[in-house]
């Protein structure tokens, strides 16, 4: 994704979240609010309901005395009795209510003294029956001093009622706009969101469109760059197969007539002109041996790899035999696992193990007691670990890299012969097989030469 679009994605992004946030926010702020107004329309309905209560009490007092003037039955006194034990609960319940409301409070302590003067009126009433009888309590009645006094009662009472439901009605309206206003927020907010991200998701869905059209390019250039690679691998295989073959016949040409001068003519040459000889005959047998690792290099390169159920056991001791036919090596103690089985071309593998089991031996000559051990150390992942052990002279782990490239020698060539080609060889067969190769040593302690080979069937071609 180029930075230019990568930046404006974020950017958009950025801005679909920033969006989301003031979203919430708002959310919690209206909760918050609305909780509030819901506090405050519910203490409305609360002082509706206390005001109702106190005026019903005093209804309750008024007719119960009504009741036991008329009768004078003490039963008709329950309403009066009932309503005078609950009057001055009710009217201390509604000042606590109102006690953020200073208005409504100070008309709840005028009404709190009128009911008590009506109270104490129809106490008198009451008494004034039970002394003297019906007729004086009557005349008190007629006074009108009752009728002034619940007149009065029902006129505070009317009053707050009034003013509380102005105020309960500003708080629904205040409440029904809010929450319109807030619903029409979030409603925006939310389709800005959705908006942006359907926005963001057209722009990512762009970006990853024209990535996969690079891919695709780029992957159609590599592959091929690829092809152009392999045919010019191919061509310069066949090119060094070419000329390292053609060169063995005159090399071969300079070697024999070198032989035949130093053999014919040696009596009559110089000491010198027969060290040059000499010299000629061991230089064209080291650039045999060099045409013919490259040949043998070029050939594992190229030649289609089999898939043969190999006895890795025996392949390895046939090596150790060739190597100790002259004689050279047999005070080396080789010791091979029994029984190492492994799947590949068997022609391939013998090259291998070859030159790793001929560099053991070429490498443990300096040692008084030379030792080489042929192995598997593990199995893991569909594919064996084998190992080429050796107590020779081993190498500087800081040159490993160098160790598996064509013409590396870690020695110098007057201490250990050698073209420097044949671990090359090496990981070229391995590779061929999908394993992989590698060396660990210690100065003067040894060497191990680790490669792996399949278990199934997971060989390259190429």
């Amino acid at each position: 994704m180029p930075r230019s679009g990568m930046r404006r994605h974020r950017l958009w992004m950025t801005l679909a979240i920033a969006v989301l946030v003031v979203d919430v926010i708002a959310g919690i702020l209206v909760t918050r609010r609305q909780t509030l107004f819901h506090a405050e329309i519910s203490q409305s309905y609360l002082v509706l309901l206390q005001l109702q209560a106190i005026l019903s009490s005093l209804q309750d007092m008024e007719t119960g005395q009504r009741g036991y003037l008329l009768t004078g039955d003490h039963d008709f006194l329950e309403p009066y009795l009932r309503g005078r034990r609950q009057l001055d609960g009710q009217i201390d319940q509604a000042l606590r209510t109102s006690r953020n409301n200073p208005e409504h409070y100070q008309n709840l302590l005028k009404l709190r003294a009128a009911a008590s003067t009506r109270t104490i009126t129809l106490e008198e009433n009451l008494n004034i029956f039970e002394a003297e009888g019906l007729d004086p309590a009557r005349a008190h009645v007629r006074l009108g001093y009752g009728k002034r006094e619940m007149d009065s009662v029902r006129a505070l009472i009317g009053g707050l009622i009034r003013d509380e439901r102005n105020r309960l009605d500003s708080r629904l309206h205040r409440a029904s706009h809010y929450s319109q206003f807030m619903l029409i927020s979030l409603l925006g907010g939310a389709v800005a969101v959705v908006l942006l991200l359907i926005w963001c998701f057209v722009l990512l869905t762009r970006e990853l469109k024209g990535r996969a059209e690079r891919t695709r390019d780029l992957e159609r250039r590599v592959e091929e760059r690829t092809r152009r690679l392999t045919e010019v691998n191919q061509e310069l295989e066949a090119f060094c197969y070419s000329v390292s073959h053609d060169l063995r016949a005159p090399l071969r040409s300079i070697s024999g007539f070198s032989e035949a001068l130093l053999e014919d003519l040696g009596p009559r040459l110089e000491e010198q002109e027969c060290d040059y000889l000499r010299r000629v005959v061991a230089a064209s047998k080291r650039m045999g041996v060099l045409i013919d690792d490259l040949l043998n290099l070029s050939r594992v390169s190229r030649e289609e790899v089999r898939k043969d159920e190999l006895d890795l056991s025996a392949e390895a001791q046939a090596v150790a035999e060739e190597c100790r036919r002259g004689g050279e090596y047999d005070g080396v103690a080789v010791e091979i696992q029994p029984q190492l089985t492994a799947k590949g071309d068997r022609r391939l593998i013998r090259i291998a193990l070859v030159n790793l089991i001929d560099n053991a031996f070429k490498f443990t000559r300096p040692v008084e007691a030379p030792r080489i051990q042929v192995s598997q150390v593990a199995e893991q992942n569909g594919e064996r670990i084998f190992c080429v052990t050796d107590n020779g002279v081993g190498f500087d782990m800081e040159y490993v890299h160098k160790l598996f490239s064509p013409f590396q020698r870690l020695h110098r060539p007057q201490d250990f012969e050698g073209t420097g080609i044949g671990l090359a060889i090496v990981r070229r067969v391995v590779q061929r097989h999908g394993g992989r190769v590698w060396a660990e040593s210690i100065p003067g302690q040894g060497t191990r030469m680790y490669f792996t080979l399949p278990k199934e069937d997971s060989i390259h071609a190429g």
